[in-house]
Protein backbone atom coordinates (compact mmCIF):
# COMPACT_ATOMS: atom_id res chain seq x y z
CA UNK A 1 0.00 0.00 0.00
CA UNK A 2 1.21 3.48 -0.84
CA UNK A 3 -0.23 6.88 -0.01
CA UNK A 4 -1.06 9.66 -2.46
CA UNK A 5 2.53 10.93 -2.17
CA UNK A 6 3.93 7.55 -3.26
CA UNK A 7 5.19 6.64 0.23
CA UNK A 8 5.00 2.98 1.21
CA UNK A 9 2.56 2.52 4.10
CA UNK A 10 1.99 -1.23 4.31
CA UNK A 11 4.14 -4.20 3.30
CA UNK A 12 3.21 -7.88 3.36
CA UNK A 13 5.45 -10.94 3.65
CA UNK A 14 5.30 -11.67 -0.09
CA UNK A 15 6.64 -8.17 -0.82
CA UNK A 16 9.49 -8.74 1.61
CA UNK A 17 10.28 -12.06 -0.08
CA UNK A 18 10.04 -10.69 -3.64
CA UNK A 19 12.17 -7.59 -3.10
CA UNK A 20 14.52 -8.71 -0.30
CA UNK A 21 13.69 -5.77 1.98
CA UNK A 22 12.17 -5.96 5.44
CA UNK A 23 8.96 -4.09 6.23
CA UNK A 24 10.98 -1.66 8.30
CA UNK A 25 13.29 -0.90 5.37
CA UNK A 26 10.37 -0.18 3.03
CA UNK A 27 7.90 1.58 5.35
CA UNK A 28 7.85 5.32 4.73
CA UNK A 29 10.14 5.12 1.72
CA UNK A 30 9.03 6.34 -1.69
CA UNK A 31 7.84 3.48 -3.92
CA UNK A 32 10.09 4.77 -6.70
CA UNK A 33 13.02 3.20 -4.84
CA UNK A 34 11.94 -0.06 -6.49
CA UNK A 35 12.28 1.42 -9.97
CA UNK A 36 15.34 1.58 -12.17
CA UNK A 37 16.47 5.21 -12.56
CA UNK A 38 15.38 5.38 -16.20
CA UNK A 39 11.74 4.60 -15.26
CA UNK A 40 11.28 6.91 -12.28
CA UNK A 41 9.95 9.97 -14.13
CA UNK A 42 7.44 7.88 -16.10
CA UNK A 43 6.24 6.19 -12.89
CA UNK A 44 5.76 9.53 -11.13
CA UNK A 45 3.86 10.94 -14.10
CA UNK A 46 1.59 7.87 -14.44
CA UNK A 47 0.87 7.83 -10.69
CA UNK A 48 -0.03 11.54 -10.66
CA UNK A 49 -2.34 11.07 -13.66
CA UNK A 50 -4.00 8.08 -11.95
CA UNK A 51 -4.72 10.15 -8.83
CA UNK A 52 -5.79 13.26 -10.78
CA UNK A 53 -8.41 11.28 -12.67
CA UNK A 54 -11.09 9.67 -10.53
CA UNK A 55 -9.14 6.59 -9.38
CA UNK A 56 -12.32 5.00 -8.01
CA UNK A 57 -13.86 5.00 -11.47
CA UNK A 58 -10.66 3.93 -13.18
CA UNK A 59 -8.73 1.29 -11.20
CA UNK A 60 -5.84 -0.10 -13.19
CA UNK A 61 -5.85 -3.80 -14.02
CA UNK A 62 -2.77 -5.85 -14.64
CA UNK A 63 -0.66 -3.42 -16.59
CA UNK A 64 1.85 -4.38 -19.25
CA UNK A 65 4.98 -5.81 -17.65
CA UNK A 66 7.30 -3.30 -16.00
CA UNK A 67 10.77 -3.68 -14.58
CA UNK A 68 11.34 -3.19 -10.86
CA UNK A 69 14.44 -4.04 -8.92
CA UNK A 70 15.06 -5.78 -5.66
CA UNK A 71 17.37 -4.82 -2.82
CA UNK A 72 20.39 -6.18 -4.71
CA UNK A 73 19.42 -4.21 -7.86
CA UNK A 74 18.36 -7.40 -9.63
CA UNK A 75 15.72 -6.53 -12.22
CA UNK A 76 12.32 -8.18 -11.82
CA UNK A 77 9.75 -8.24 -14.63
CA UNK A 78 6.32 -7.77 -13.01
CA UNK A 79 2.72 -6.86 -13.71
CA UNK A 80 1.02 -4.46 -11.31
CA UNK A 81 -2.66 -4.04 -10.48
CA UNK A 82 -3.46 -0.88 -8.52
CA UNK A 83 -6.69 -0.08 -6.73
CA UNK A 84 -7.52 2.96 -4.57
CA UNK A 85 -8.91 2.64 -1.06
CA UNK A 86 -10.50 5.61 0.74
CA UNK A 87 -9.37 5.83 4.38
CA UNK A 88 -9.70 8.42 7.13
CA UNK A 89 -6.12 9.42 6.21
CA UNK A 90 -7.00 9.95 2.55
CA UNK A 91 -6.54 7.72 -0.45
CA UNK A 92 -4.23 4.73 -0.18
CA UNK A 93 -3.38 2.68 -3.24
CA UNK A 94 -3.19 -1.09 -2.96
CA UNK A 95 -0.71 -2.58 -5.40
CA UNK A 96 -0.81 -6.26 -6.34
CA UNK A 97 2.55 -7.15 -7.88
CA UNK A 98 2.93 -10.39 -9.79
CA UNK A 99 6.29 -11.54 -11.13
CA UNK A 100 6.28 -12.66 -14.76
Amino acid sequence: MIDSFGKIKLVNKQTEKMFGYTREELFGEHAEMLLPDDLKSKYLHDFQVFLAEDPFLNPKGLRPPVVLWDKNKKRLLVRIHINPIQTHQGILVAALIREE
